[in-house]
């Protein structure tokens, strides 16, 4: 074969290899143009989603914000329809009680603190159920010094005065806004809850707080928030949707009325979205019934 036969056939070669080639890039490209529109169509979709409130796709972080937010603005509300009490009518002792465990009393003892303390309030709450009281771990701070030990010290002292309050009072995290967790074990907390020591600690800490919330315990179990109720300026009752029976509630009224007690209302918790006025959602509280 001559030069000029394998000169045409290389040229031939290449031209094949040069089509492969090119064929290839056309391949690559459908492939690369195939990705890019998939790509963008989810992210026009998650865009769409992320902007449409009736969107599949929902962000977590928006999510907890919006129910946050709904939760702070329900909380809110129970703080002013409490504040004409407060301001007109001399109120600085609220107390939080329910029927029985697990209707949400302690969340709301504790936001209700929290937005009083926002409003500039000095608030201080006061975990008064001293045999399961949780809001040493709601504010992450120490129980071991506390209501049960303060009630015990002022009985065994003869000079009130020279028991130091401050302590056994902690600050939390926000601002205007203290705590005085239940404290040791005691076997009596019910006698120390109606002693004369109770009533000069709580004359006393009205000197200083604006705001007292006393986290009292499930009312139809044990009698401590029915003896609180008399030092109370205020009793609020938490009651669960769909949990709370209206026998329970009218037990607690008139156990609470019995003893002198002023009941300023009725929180309504863990309404379903449907049936609740703050929103597309399931919350820890949802609404107040003044009495």
């Amino acid at each position: 074969m001559d030069n000029a036969s394998l000169s045409v056939q290389e040229s031939k070669a290449k031209g094949k290899d040069t089509d492969l080639y090119q064929q290839k890039d056309k391949l690559k490209s459908k492939e690369t143009d195939s990705y890019l529109e998939k790509t963008k169509d989810k992210l026009k979709e998650k865009e769409i989603d992320s902007y449409s409130p009736k969107g599949k796709i929902k962000s977590k972080e928006t999510d907890l914000h919006l129910q946050k937010s709904r939760l702070s603005e329900a909380v809110k509300e129970l703080r002013t329809n409490l504040q004409f009490n407060v301001v007109y009518r001399n109120a600085k002792s609220i107390l939080i009680t329910s029927s029985f465990p697990k209707e949400g009393k302690s969340w709301v003892s504790t936001n209700l603190a929290i937005a009083f303390a926002q409003n500039k309030k000095k608030t201080i709450i006061i975990d008064a159920d001293m045999r399961k009281g949780v809001q040493s771990r709601a504010f992450n701070v120490q129980a071991n010094i506390g209501l049960s030990d303060i009630l015990s010290k002022i009985e065994n002292t003869a000079d009130f005065d020279s028991v130091h309050i401050e302590d056994y009072i902690k600050d939390t995290d926000q601002e205007n806004l203290s705590i005085l967790t239940k404290g040791s074990k005691c076997p009596n907390p019910s006698e120390l809850l109606s002693s004369e020591s109770m009533f000069k600690l709580d004359k006393k800490l009205k000197e200083v707080y604006d705001i007292i919330i006393f986290d009292g315990t499930p009312s139809n179990l044990v009698t401590d928030s029915v003896i609180l109720c008399t030092l109370a300026d205020l009793t609020v009752i938490v009651a669960k949707y769909k949990v709370t029976k209206i026998d329970s509630l009218k037990a607690l009224k008139k156990s609470i009325e019995g003893v002198g007690g002023k009941i300023a209302g009725v929180v309504l918790n863990g309404v379903e979205a449907k049936h609740s006025k703050y929103g597309d959602y399931k919350g820890n509280y949802s609404g107040y019934y003044g009495s």
